[in-house]
């Protein structure tokens, strides 16, 4: 585990109302640093982290995407959770 990756997963197991939001290039980082761990975070935490950006270009890099489509083999309800339904229910859209 990476001390910054076992630290939220912490304050995540003890405070319910903690959502983590991957956007950032530190959240890639965050998942990149030990991609076992970032996996079994994801899933674990699947219904309390989101992706959201206020803007994305034709051809920007967006590593998250790589990760989970490429490196993490997550189940298909891990992102979708994490790009759509989560800001859903907290922002209750739907």
């Amino acid at each position: 585990k990476t001390v910054e990756g076992g630290a939220i997963d912490r304050l995540m197991e003890n405070y319910p109302n903690i959502y983590g939001e991957l956007s950032a290039g530190s959240g890639a980082n965050s998942i990149s640093r030990n991609l076992e761990f970032g996996r079994e975070f994801l899933i674990r935490r699947q219904d309390r982290v989101m992706f959201g950006t206020a803007f994305l270009s034709p051809g920007q890099n967006v590593p998250q995407f790589e990760l989970f489509e490429q490196k993490l083999e997550l189940p298909e309800d891990v992102p979708a959770n994490i790009y759509r339904d989560n800001a859903r229910r907290l922002l209750q859209l739907a």
